[in-house]
């Protein structure tokens, strides 16, 4: 006889679903972006190696800029090969996609959370994402929070009402007013 699911492993598993799904469409953008990457590498390189010909190399502002160009394209380049390996390492072990069982009454991962700042009155919405969704611009009233940044370490723990102290060069307070799950 099979053993029936409880709710909780169904929404687990359906959390699990979502982020593969997650993962899937950010490695088809990282795909997208590389192919665009390596054409922006190879005009780079043309460019490096028209301003390299024109011979003084003491005073040749354009052979630097190239450089410079070709150095930020390269390790854009291998900062998404890295991620792309990761995701499809991922993908291809979907049993090791670990899936925590959270509160969504809390800020975490994924939570979207609307905030104000006490001091402007200003109202914002955020989302926390790890790093692989940090560029994802489909939410147009949301802003993209990576995990890692001051603000999102603030929130996550935190519940409706809370007001959190962000601990930067000036310290700012802001109350956490709603917190939603996708």
């Amino acid at each position: 006889m099979a053993k029936k699911k409880s709710v909780k492993e169904s929404e687990l598993e359906l959390k699990k679903q979502k982020e593969i799904a997650k993962l899937e469409k950010k490695l088809e953008s990282i795909e997208q972006r590389l192919e665009e990457l390596a054409e922006e590498r190879n005009q780079a390189q043309i460019v490096l190696n028209e301003a390299i010909a024109q011979g003084d190399a003491s005073e040749n502002s354009d052979r630097d800029a190239a450089m410079e160009k070709s150095g930020r394209l390269d390790a854009e380049y291998n900062e998404l090969v890295a991620q792309k390996d990761d995701i499809e390492n991922k993908l291809s072990h979907p049993d090791t996609i670990v899936i925590e069982d959270v509160d969504d009454d809390v800020v975490h991962i994924d939570s979207i959370v609307d905030l104000l700042e006490l001091d402007t009155n200003e109202k914002n919405r955020y989302m926390i994402v790890d790093s692989y969704n940090a560029d994802e611009t489909d939410k147009h009233d949301i802003f993209m929070l990576v995990k890692d940044s001051e603000l999102a370490k603030a929130l996550i723990g935190h519940k409706v009402g809370d007001v959190v102290t962000v601990r930067v060069e000036k310290p700012y307070d802001v109350k956490i007013n709603k917190i939603t799950v996708e």
